[in-house]
């Protein structure tokens, strides 16, 4: 699929609209589409200048969810870039694991996946199955698995 046809295709959740959870529209809003810098933004840039500005902005994104989601029992699963680490760890109090095999999936944790539409698809569509809150972004996904959710799939692009 086409970057046109994602666009298309997730255009109705893509600014929010749809989605009728207060709390999930929030997530959305003041996390994933959150514009005001922040100050790790210019650390990262002068300490990686070799990386893309979309990997910069993917390595912002995961501090913003990591820095966010830092009380939560969290599980980082994929293949991350020395940069993407670098803001992970920056943004958590103590070294995260990153697996790299897939773990099991449990009750009241946040799993943030990479390549989800890649080598961890299956992993992916397994969460998805679930009763788990999920924001697929094409390339990371962040699934909620809360017993006391509704299970709803929010399909956006990140910028």
């Amino acid at each position: 699929m086409t970057p046109f046809h994602f666009s298309l295709h997730r255009w109705w959740q893509n600014m929010g609209f749809g989605i009728q959870s207060k709390t999930d529209f929030n997530f959305l809003n003041d996390i994933i589409r959150e514009t005001h810098p922040y100050y790790i933004y210019n650390v990262l840039k002068t300490s990686y200048p070799q990386y893309s500005n979309k990997e910069h902005k993917r390595a912002q994104l995961l501090y913003r969810l990591c820095y966010n989601l830092r009380n939560e029992e969290l599980y980082l699963t994929g293949h991350y870039s020395d940069l993407e680490k670098y803001a992970i760890c920056e943004a958590l109090i103590c070294t995260p694991t990153f697996h790299h095999i897939i773990p099991d999936i449990k009750q009241d944790c946040v799993y943030i996946v990479k390549d989800i539409n890649k080598e961890n698809k299956t992993y992916w569509e397994e969460l998805i199955r679930q009763n788990t809150v999920t924001f697929d972004m094409v390339n990371i996904g962040i699934a909620f698995t809360y017993s006391n959710r509704y299970p709803e799939h929010y399909k956006i692009l990140s910028r």
